[in-house]
Order: C-alpha cells, then sequence, then structure tokens
C-alpha cells in the first residue's frame, strides 16, 4: 500500500507540473509574443555587429520609440519588429509612421515582419515608402521565410545607404525639396480623398437602398389609396359633383347633410346598387378639400360637415327658370280663343 501511494503521488505531482506548464502557454500574452519576435530580430541584427559604429538599444519600452534604435557611423534606423500570424494591418504602417517623424534625428524607419507579408507592402520582399522628404520608411516582409535572414537586411541597410545620398545631394537642393514636399502632400491629399469617395459610396449605397425602400411604401400606399377609391364611389361623386357644385370667392358654404339629400335623389339607383352611405360623401369632402376649407361640427365621424366658399351652380337656377318659362309660353299657346261667327255683309 506505501508503494501505491507512492506512485500515485508521483503521477500526481506529474500531472500537477503538466497542467501549471500548459497554462503557461495557453496564457502568454501579446506581450510576450512581442519580446520573441524582438527577440528574434535582434539575434538577426547581429549581422552588423562589423559595421562601424554599430549599436542597437532596446526601446520596446519607451512610447513612440519603436522597438529599437539602430545606431550606424551614416545614419540612424528605427525598427519596429512583428510577429504576427496574418498580414500586418495598416494601424501598424500608421504608428511606425508617427514614431518616425516624432523622432527627428532618425532618417530611416524598418517595419520587419517575421512571419507575414504587410497590409498593401506586400509586392516585393523590400519595400519603401517617403513619409517627407528626408524619412523614409522600409518595409520587409516575412523576414524568416528567407534561406538567410540576415543577409535580408544587410539589403536593406545597403539600400538605405544608397537613398541617404539622394537626401543629402545639395545640387539645386532648393528645388528638389519643394517637389518633393509637393508631391508628399499631394500624395497625402490623394489618399484623404480615395478615403472620402470610398465613404462616401459606402453612404450612397445605404442612402439608394433607402430611397429603393421608401419608393416600394409609397407605390403599396397608391395602390392601396387607388382601390380604396375606386370601391368607395368617389368616381361617381366626381361626375355629379363637377355639374352640380362649385366653388367660389364670396362668403358662402353647404352642408354635407342637404349636398347628401341632393345626390342621393339625383342618383336613387346607384346609391342602393353601390351602398353609398353619407360617411362616403364626407369622406369625399376630406379627401376633396383641405383642412381649412370645412369644419365638422361635433367633431365626430358622422357629424354633418360645413363646407366653405362653395355654392349650388347656377346653370341649374337658369335652366330651371327657362323650363318654367318655356311651360308658361307652352300654356299661352294653348288656351281657347274664342270662335268669331262669321256675320253676312248683305244683312249688315
Amino acid at each position: 500500500m506505501n508503494i501505491l501511494l507512492e506512485e500515485k503521488e508521483k503521477q500526481n505531482q506529474l500531472n500537477r507540473e503538466a497542467f501549471e506548464n500548459a497554462i503557461k502557454l495557453t496564457n502568454r500574452s501579446n506581450s510576450h509574443k512581442g519580446s520573441d519576435g524582438e527577440r528574434t530580430f535582434k539575434h538577426y541584427a547581429e549581422t552588423f555587429k562589423d559595421f562601424k559604429g554599430f549599436d542597437i538599444v532596446d526601446k520596446h519600452t519607451q512610447g513612440g520609440e519603436g522597438d529599437f534604435h539602430m545606431h550606424f557611423e551614416e545614419f540612424d534606423v528605427l525598427v519596429d519588429a512583428k510577429n504576427y500570424k496574418k498580414a500586418v494591418p495598416s494601424r501598424e504602417r500608421e504608428k511606425i509612421k508617427s514614431d518616425l517623424l516624432k523622432n527627428e534625428h532618425i532618417t530611416f524607419a524598418w517595419l520587419v515582419s517575421l512571419n507575414t507579408v504587410i497590409d498593401k507592402y506586400d509586392k516585393a520582399p523590400i519595400m519603401f515608402e517617403w513619409v517627407s522628404t528626408n524619412k523614409c520608411i522600409c518595409y520587409i516582409n516575412h523576414l524568416m521565410d528567407f534561406e538567410d535572414p540576415a543577409k535580408i537586411l544587410r539589403i536593406t541597410w545597403f539600400s538605405c545607404k544608397e537613398l541617404l545620398k539622394l537626401i543629402n545631394d545639395d545640387s539645386d537642393i532648393s528645388e528638389l525639396t519643394s517637389l518633393r514636399e509637393y508631391k508628399f502632400k499631394m500624395n497625402d491629399k490623394i489618399k484623404n480623398v480615395r478615403k472620402i469617395i470610398r465613404e462616401l459610396n459606402t453612404t450612397f449605397g445605404v442612402i439608394k437602398k433607402q430611397i429603393d425602400n421608401v419608393d416600394y411604401e409609397l407605390r403599396d400606399l397608391l395602390e392601396i389609396e387607388t382601390s380604396e377609391m375606386v370601391n368607395s364611389g368617389f368616381s361617381l361623386f366626381d361626375n355629379w359633383w363637377s355639374e352640380n357644385i362649385e366653388q367660389t370667392l364670396e362668403d358662402t358654404s353647404l352642408v354635407s347633410t342637404d349636398i347628401w339629400f341632393k345626390f342621393k335623389q339625383d342618383n336613387k339607383d346607384c346609391v342602393k346598387e353601390f351602398d353609398i352611405t353619407p360617411d362616403k360623401l364626407r369622406d369625399y369632402i376630406k379627401s376633396k378639400f383641405p383642412m381649412t376649407s370645412y369644419s365638422i361640427r361635433n367633431k365626430n365621424s358622422s357629424s354633418a360637415i360645413d363646407l366653405k366658399w362653395v355654392k349650388w351652380k347656377t346653370l341649374d337656377v337658369v335652366k330651371m327658370e327657362v323650363e318654367i318659362n318655356e311651360n308658361a309660353i307652352k300654356k299661352k299657346v294653348v288656351k281657347k280663343v274664342p270662335k268669331v261667327t262669321e256675320v253676312n255683309s248683305d244683312y249688315v
């Protein structure tokens, strides 16, 4: 039993150690990963130990300074090493650009991606971006994928040395500087314009979709309203209204009740056939005239409406008078005339 307990305790100890190691591995933070990348780059940077004035200073604990400052006799380099599993994003490019501009005494910055490419600067192993007339960023893609990473760093250094000759060229320096500054400003403006255009295109797409949705809803509303108007007998009201009622500038008004009685009298068959009610006449008045043209007496759906600035057409009155006059004339014509007896002239 003692032997079994000792073996069990040993097994438990091994299990605890394995568990603790697993926790350490799974809890490695981004800072630890960054430290791995920094150590890897520092190892490859030993290739410059035979260069004049070479010195490498760890700056990763100081904000805005990058990971390292490499000092050479000819120039200094600000280095930022990235150990990403995916492409290095554009925010890292903006960060190293800001750090380089902040360190006025440094001419070159290297953004080194150890295992992946750098976003938008992945067309070649080494690419360059000028951020001013005397400052340049070197982008190095998937450094550890090369057979000799240290050789790639040396090639980058010699490229920077040649670029430094252009920066230090004093021949017609004022004109060259002004042209470079103009080019950098134009590039920045073009980038900003492209960004704004992309944002506008996105906004226009959203607005167009919303307009299409509104148009669709309006078409549905029009279809519903058209069907309602057709089914409500509004067309019959229109024909009768134009023949009997007219608008006027005089201070006159008509009551919906009177209009309904006249309409019902003139359209007895239609009223019965289409089931037209006083409510439909009131709805017709509300749809035909603005709210300022009428008033509802008791403020409920079945109340009478006083419609302003309208009157019965005068043609009806004239027509009625003409009919009355014609009847009177007919009566006069039909009236019997006394018969005249013929007189014998000889007798007289």
